[in-house]
C-alpha cells in the first residue's frame, strides 16, 4: 500500500513540475535560467555557486539571472540577512 502511495506521489510531483515548467516558459527565461530551474526541481534549491557550476557563467551573471527570476516571481531568496553566506533560492 505504501509503495502505491509513493508511486502516486511521484507521478503527482512530475505533473506539478511539468505545469510549473510550462508557466515558466511563458515568462521569458533564458537557457541558463531554465537549467537552474531544472536544478531546483531536482534538488529543491540553488545557490549562486550552484548556478555558476551548472551554467558555466561568472558570478555577476549568476546573481543577475537569479534576481531576474525573483522579479518574475518564479523563485524566492531564502536568507537570514542580506549578506547571509547560506543564501539560496527556491521555487515559488
Amino acid at each position: 500500500r505504501s509503495q502505491m502511495r509513493d508511486i502516486q506521489d511521484k507521478g503527482k510531483k512530475i505533473i506539478e513540475n511539468d505545469v510549473k515548467l510550462e508557466k515558466i516558459k511563458k515568462l521569458g527565461t533564458n537557457n541558463r535560467q531554465k537549467e537552474a530551474i531544472r536544478f531546483i526541481l531536482q534538488n529543491g534549491k540553488i545557490t549562486v555557486n550552484n548556478y555558476q557550476k551548472v551554467t558555466s557563467c561568472i558570478r555577476k551573471t549568476a546573481q543577475r539571472d537569479l534576481e531576474d527570476l525573483v522579479k518574475k516571481k518564479i523563485i524566492k531568496a531564502v536568507a537570514k540577512s542580506p549578506t547571509d553566506p547560506t543564501k539560496h533560492y527556491i521555487l515559488l
